[in-house]
């Protein structure tokens, strides 16, 4: 949303909290580096969060729609490493549960600032 408010000319008011960056000045050189320190989401049964070369998933078990927002339990995720398995084959859930622990504690965070869907 920042970023179509800024192409259009529309100033983002600082009273509204939009989940989102202005990728202008990434596109135009004028700004380097990442973006954001971290991609999150919530779909339908889905949750993620993407922080560095990790990324941390779960997905309903049965695969019937819940809503992702109130998920407080994230064992059963999966964890991969992009730089190391970019097709994720290899959970290391099992292996890092520090790593685990650390993305869910983001995620859930960020989370709760959200409005419920």
């Amino acid at each position: 949303m920042p970023t179509v408010l800024a192409a259009a000319g529309i100033p983002l008011e600082s009273a509204h909290s939009i989940d989102g960056v202005n990728l202008l000045p990434y596109l135009t050189g004028e700004a380097s580096g990442p973006p954001h320190e971290a991609l999150y989401w919530r779909l339908g049964v889905t949750m993620a969060i993407r922080k560095g070369d990790w990324k941390l998933v779960k997905m309903s078990a049965d695969g019937h729609m819940q809503d992702p927002a109130l998920l407080s339990d994230l064992s059963g995720a999966v964890l991969y490493n992009l730089k190391d398995d970019i097709a994720e084959t290899r959970s290391l859930a099992a292996a890092r549960p520090d790593k685990v622990e650390e993305l869910t504690a983001d995620w859930q965070r960020w989370n709760r600032s959200l409005q419920k869907p």
